[in-house]
């Protein structure tokens, strides 16, 4: 881990360890980024499920159908 020196909002900070019920700046600062960064990772997922499972074009549907022929 590094150190980092910032100038922190103290009534966000007072805010922040009272929702995470975090006791000190360093474990507030590092559960919000954690958090932060799982809210990223879910949305990047959940934007997965949105992605076709289908061709999306003649090209792919051509070699999908080539595929399958092929197959014994």
């Amino acid at each position: 881990m590094s150190r980092t020196v910032v100038d922190i909002d103290r009534r966000a900070l007072e805010a922040a360890r009272s929702e995470l019920g975090t006791a000190t700046v360093k474990d507030t600062v590092n559960e919000a980024l954690r958090r932060v960064a799982t809210a990223r990772l879910n949305r990047q997922l959940a934007a997965l499920d949105d992605y076709p499972v289908e061709p999306i074009d003649d090209f792919l549907s051509w070699r999908r159908s080539r595929d399958e022929r092929l197959e014994p």
